[in-house]
């Protein structure tokens, strides 16, 4: 646990927090959880206006109420929302294999 933490930290420092609503529909609104970009390229799909409808990855850093199953640190595909806040969509993270692929892209980025 203590290295996931120390990972999100680091990504703190680097790109701050952002709030994201977590959908359990077609619907943008939802649960507002605050998250933070996992790697550069997250950050700058995030925080790009032009690039609404982009999806990135965030973790979770803070426990999402109405999405049960997923926790502080969990990695989360969000949606950039354009002008509005970024949301995430339950039917693109249902599947394990985002986990694995953003570890490996975190992993390169942060610690090289």
């Amino acid at each position: 646990m203590k290295k996931l933490e120390n990972k999100i930290e680091k990504c703190v420092k680097k790109f701050g927090h952002l709030k994201v609503n977590l959908t359990t529909s077609e619907s943008t609104n939802g649960e507002g959880i605050w998250a933070v970009p996992c790697t550069k390229k997250d950050n700058e799909l995030a925080n790009n206006t032009d690039k609404s409808g982009e999806k990135f990855n965030v973790y979770a850093c803070n426990q999402p109420v109405t999405w049960y199953g997923k926790n502080w640190g969990d990695v989360i595909v969000a949606t950039n929302g354009g002008s509005n806040r970024p949301y995430a969509r339950l039917a693109d993270n249902e599947e394990a294999t985002h986990d694995r692929l953003t570890e490996a892209r975190v992993k390169k980025e942060l610690w090289s």
